[in-house]
């Protein structure tokens, strides 16, 4: 489902490749990681903090030790992608946060766990859900830092349907002048 958006995302990647966004892009998707590190550290020094931020920080830690940086900014990207296409699959904001956070932390089977299914005489891959409360800690890190990208991409997304939409209709418009 998120495959074609992926693909949009890393189209637009390659088409605008020697701009400098995509390295600021990949430096705030790592500032998350700084500020999951200092969550922890500050638990580790006895400071209090919240207990549902400091799983959020978990998760964070486990997809920057196993996952490259640009593959959670390119499955952020092109989920703001498949809501522009498709903004009846999210109720609101909070389903989309959700969803964002849902397949990010996807991206690692360290948010999986498996179980025996004696139906289908194997093992059975299940992925853990964030606590709804560590999950909104999770979503907003990622939405401030990489939400405007995501934004921006919509805009330019709407702006070429846009050109190729009155393209169109100069055509039709042309071609019904034709005698």
């Amino acid at each position: 489902m998120l495959k074609p958006y992926v693909k949009r995302v890393e189209e637009r990647i390659e088409k605008n490749q020697d701009k400098i966004i995509w390295s600021a892009v990949e430096a705030r998707w790592l500032a998350n990681v700084e500020n999951a590190k200092r969550i922890w550290g500050d638990f580790y020094a006895g400071k209090a903090g919240s207990g549902w931020e400091r799983e959020a920080a978990a998760s964070v830690l486990k997809l920057a030790d196993n996952v490259q940086p640009m593959t959670v900014v390119k499955t952020v990207l092109a989920l703001y992608l498949l809501e522009r296409d498709n903004p009846h699959f999210f109720q609101d904001d909070r389903a989309l946060r959700f969803q964002i956070t849902r397949r990010v932390r996807g991206l690692t089977k360290l948010n999986a766990g498996s179980y025996w299914d004696a139906k289908a005489n194997g093992n059975r891959l299940v992925y853990k859900d964030l606590h709804p409360k560590a999950a909104e800690f999770f979503a907003q890190w990622i939405v401030q830092t990489l939400g405007p990208v995501g934004v921006h991409l919509q805009h330019l997304e709407d702006r070429e349907v846009e050109i190729k939409r009155r393209a169109e209709a100069d055509f039709r418009e042309a071609l019904s002048e034709l005698a």
